[in-house]
Parts: structure tokens; C-alpha cells; sequence
């Protein structure tokens, strides 16, 4: 599964609705990673532009499929970058993406007036909030190719011209965007997270965005599991653990 595209936002809904769980991966890592990880997933199925193309859709019933998922079964297994060996394998349950996006819908609430950018490479857990919490909200969602991605300039034309009203983003993403652009964040809902958040960075869109979250979180916690608002002059804490979680008292 490579960058966001609109085949795979189908791809994800239907193996969620069909009671299954996915691996994704991206097709621009190494191809010894990617042999790695299909053979230890095993997948049932393997979903890419050829499988999709082949698809004879006439076929297919129009009704959702009778299945019973529960809290605890797979939705999404995500490989870590296997920077101190072979990558392993996270397995995530439904519940907890259930309970993350029941607390980020409360903290960094969207609405139907809202429009988030889905730009992260969906191998990357960070992806989750970018097509499910507008899908739980009520808000648009507005993809960006990878070319998009890796051009500011393109980016940011996507982002104004679309009306986008939350993005989601790493360190990295928006030094190039402010690098590009210094009024890039303007009127922006911002979260920024995984990666430590340098004190200059966060200053920068703090002073002119609407709103901006620092969030952290590893792998097996979802996808964050603490967040802070914020604010210029005060840095960028780690902050308060999402709903249902504890997390140490301490500031990054």
C-alpha cells in the first residue's frame, strides 16, 4: 500500500468492514523489508494496483458483509523500522483504535465544515488519524500523492486550494512547508508529532495557526498516546496521556 491514494482508502474500509486486519506496507522501502514482512504476515490476500485493476466489480454484492468483530480482534498490523534487527511486527485491536479516536474527537474535534489532508504514507501508524477521524467526525478528508508531498510548493497550492482546515504532520513536513512559505500554518489546525518537536519549530506555528497539538506515541500504543497544546513561549511538552492511558509526569 503506497501513499495515499483513493483506492486505497476503499481498500482499508473494506477489509475493516469485511472483519479483517492489514498489513500495510510501502512499496519505496527495500524490497529485502517488504520480502521480509509478507513472509512473516502471511497475508491472505496482497491488495496493489494490479489486484485492484483485475477486480471484476460487477460481481460483487452491494450489502455490507455479515460479520462480528469485537474489541480485541486485529484491525491493523504495522512493522517497526527494525533499526536494532529483523522489523517486527505490531499487532493493533480495534478497541484501542476505537479508544484513540474517541479521545482525539474530543480533544482535536472536527466537524463537517472541516477539511483534513491525508498525506502520511499509511505504513506509518501516524496515518490513523488522517482518514478515520474524518470518517468518524463528519468531516472531508483530501488525499495528497506522494509527488504532492515531497513538493512544497504543490503541497501547499493543495492545501489552500482544497480549503484544508486540519493537517497532520511530522517536524519534518512542516519546516519544509514553513521553509517554503513562512505564513504556511496561518488559520491551520495543527498537530505535529513523531519526532521531537524543536522549541523554534513549535514557536513558529503557534504564533499564527489556530490551534497546534504536540503529540507522542510509539507504535504499540495506537498511534499517540499523549498530547499538548501548544503555546508560544512554552515550548513543546509531551502533555496529558489520551483517554484511558497513564503516562509519567514529564515534559521532552
Amino acid at each position: 500500500m503506497p501513499a495515499p491514494t483513493v483506492n486505497l482508502v476503499v481498500a482499508l474500509l473494506a477489509v475493516i468492514k469485511a472483519g479483517g486486519a492489514y498489513v500495510p506496507i510501502d512499496p519505496d522501502h527495500p524490497r529485502s523489508r517488504l520480502d521480509s514482512i509478507l513472509r512473516h504476515a502471511d497475508p491472505l490476500l496482497v491488495l496493489d494496483t494490479e489486484a485492484l485493476a483485475g477486480v471484476d466489480r460487477a460481481a460483487c454484492p452491494d450489502t455490507a458483509p455479515d460479520v462480528v468483530v469485537r474489541p480485541e480482534n486485529t484491525q491493523y498490523v504495522i512493522y517497526a523500522s527494525g533499526s536494532t534487527g529483523q522489523p517486527q511486527g505490531v499487532a493493533i485491536p480495534r478497541g484501542a483504535v476505537a479508544n484513540y479516536l474517541a479521545t482525539t474527537r474530543r480533544r482535536f474535534p472536527l466537524s463537517s465544515a472541516d477539511r483534513m489532508l491525508f498525506s502520511t504514507t499509511v505504513s506509518f501508524d501516524m496515518a490513523n488519524t488522517e482518514p478515520y477521524l474524518p470518517f468518524t467526525s463528519g468531516a472531508a478528508m483530501v488525499v495528497a500523492g506522494k509527488d504532492t508531498v515531497a513538493d512544497p510548493s504543490a503541497a501547499l497550492d493543495l492545501i489552500r486550494r482544497q480549503g484544508v482546515t486540519a493537517v497532520q504532520a511530522t517536524p519534518a513536513f512542516w519546516q519544509m512547508l514553513l521553509m517554503h512559505d513562512p505564513d504556511t500554518a496561518k488559520d491551520l489546525r495543527i498537530i505535529i508529532g513523531a519526532e521531537a518537536v524543536p522549541v523554534r519549530l513549535a514557536e513558529t506555528p503557534a504564533k499564527q495557526a489556530a490551534e497546534v497539538f504536540d503529540m507522542y506515541g510509539p507504535t504499540e500504543t495506537v498511534t499517540w498516546c499523549t498530547e499538548a497544546r501548544v503555546k508560544a513561549g512554552e515550548g513543546a511538552p509531551i502533555g496529558r496521556p489520551v483517554g484511558n492511558t497513564c503516562a509519567p509526569r514529564t515534559t521532552r
